[in-house]
C-alpha cells in the first residue's frame, strides 16, 4: 500500500531504476526526475503523506526545513547538522544514514502508524515557525541591539566610576 515517488536525477538514478525493475516495483515507484523548486515541487509534495531525505553528506539539506514548513512529516537520515534540532522537537522519524533497511522498516511503520505522521507534522511546523527566516531576523536583531547596547553600559559604567573617585 506504500508508493514512492522519487525526485530528482543523477548518476546513480539509471542504477534505481533497474533495482526497481529487477524487484518489480514499477507499479509502486515512480521516478519523477528533477522538479523545479516552487510551485512545481510543492505540487508534487503536496500529493505526498510524507517526505523522505536521504541526504548521504553533513549539509544541511533545505528540504528539511521547506518540508516542516509545509506539514509534511519527515523521514530523514541522520545528520549531525539538522539531528539535535528533529530530536529536541521530535519533528522527524531519524534513520542512521545509508541503512536502507531501517529506512524500509520505517516506511513501513509509517504506514501503520498515520498517528505518529500527524504527530511529526505538527511538531514540524512549530519548529519550522521558530526557525523561519523571520523568526531568524528577529533573532539577530536582538543580537545586534544587545551588543550595540553593551558598549554603551560599559562606558556609563566607566564613567560613574570615575565620577566617583
Amino acid at each position: 500500500d506504500v508508493h514512492l515517488d522519487v525526485l530528482g536525477d543523477g548518476e546513480d538514478l539509471p542504477r534505481f531504476v533497474r533495482i526497481t525493475e529487477q524487484l518489480g516495483l514499477e507499479q509502486v515507484v515512480r521516478f519523477l526526475g528533477a522538479v523545479p523548486f516552487g510551485q512545481p515541487l510543492f505540487d508534487a509534495w503536496a500529493r505526498c503523506d510524507a517526505l523522505v531525505v536521504t541526504n548521504l553528506t553533513d549539509e544541511i539539506s533545505r528540504n528539511v526545513l521547506l518540508a516542516l514548513g509545509r506539514g509534511l512529516p519527515l523521514i530523514t537520515y541522520r545528520n549531525p547538522g539538522t539531528d539535535a534540532m528533529l530530536e529536541s522537537a521530535d519533528a522527524a522519524w531519524l534513520v542512521p544514514r545509508g541503512d536502507s533497511d531501517t529506512l524500509a522498516d520505517v516506511l513501513v511503520e509509517a504506514h501503520r502508524r498515520r498517528d505518529r505522521l500527524a504527530a511529526l507534522a505538527r511538531h514540524g511546523l512549530v519548529l519550522a515557525r521558530q526557525k523561519s527566516l523571520e523568526a531568524t531576523h528577529r533573532q539577530r536583531a536582538g543580537l545586534a541591539a544587545a551588543c550595540v547596547r553593551r558598549p554603551g553600559a560599559a562606558r556609563r559604567d566607566r564613567t560613574t566610576a570615575n565620577a566617583a573617585n
